[in-house]
């Protein structure tokens, strides 16, 4: 007896099943389509209080998620505010801020309340504590009212004139360290052309106490090699 032959008898002997036999072009061949009747396939049955308790189960879930998310976009603020207050150059500032905008988007969606924040910053100083917190340099300041304010509504132009003030201690002190006239002067150069075109950008140019913060430093940088 053939593999086919057997094959075709021992289905032929369930009476649930049907085996039709298609043709092919090769008559030593046949093709064996099956088709299985579903009738008996078992049905899961679950009472309301199973329903109800797989409900719960799943809300419960939802909502660890939602919170997971919510005290992830909170940290993620604190680390770019950080970022902010000590960024000394403007295109760090702005990739940080940039990001803060969408960690701000996120937390807009749950309206955190204040048991949230102090929960997410306990977590930051555990993690620092245990040296995991890569991106804090120094100390977590404390977390007041005023900082849970400014997570909607943080002042830029406050950020920003920080941000030039530590950018002149930066450069004053590079400079100070040149010996050579020459390679002093073609760094300061430099210096005046970016700030030249740092006052072009549209994170600065809404800011006319930037862009006048700036110009006294082009001014201030121009005056060095006089």
């Amino acid at each position: 007896m053939s593999i086919l032959s057997f094959i075709r008898k021992l289905f032929a002997t369930n009476s649930d099943d049907k085996i039709n036999s298609v043709p092919t072009d090769n008559p030593s061949q046949e093709t064996i389509r099956f088709s299985v009747s579903l009738d008996e396939t078992p049905k899961i049955k679950r009472s309301p209080e199973e329903i109800a308790h797989n409900r719960k189960k799943m809300d419960r879930k939802g909502y660890r998620l939602n919170r997971n998310r919510l005290i992830w976009a909170i940290e993620r603020h604190f680390v770019e505010y950080y970022t902010l207050s000590h960024a000394d150059n403007i295109y760090d500032f702005r990739s940080s801020w940039e990001r803060r905008e969408d960690y701000v988007k996120t937390l807009s969606e749950f309206n955190p309340t204040k048991k949230d924040f102090f929960f997410a910053y306990r977590l930051i100083r555990i993690k620092c504590a245990k040296g995991e917190c890569v991106d804090y340099e120094g100390e977590i300041p404390e977390l007041t009212k005023n900082i849970i304010n400014q997570v909607f509504n943080t002042d830029k132009e406050v950020l920003l004139d920080g941000l030039y003030d530590r950018m002149k201690i930066y450069w004053d002190e590079v400079l100070g360290t040149y010996k050579n006239d020459f390679s002093k002067k073609r760094r300061v150069d430099y210096l005046i052309n970016r700030l030249n075109e740092e006052q072009k950008i549209s994170l600065i140019s809404e800011y006319p106490k930037i862009v006048n913060k700036i110009n006294k430093l082009i001014e201030h940088y121009s005056s060095i090699m006089l």
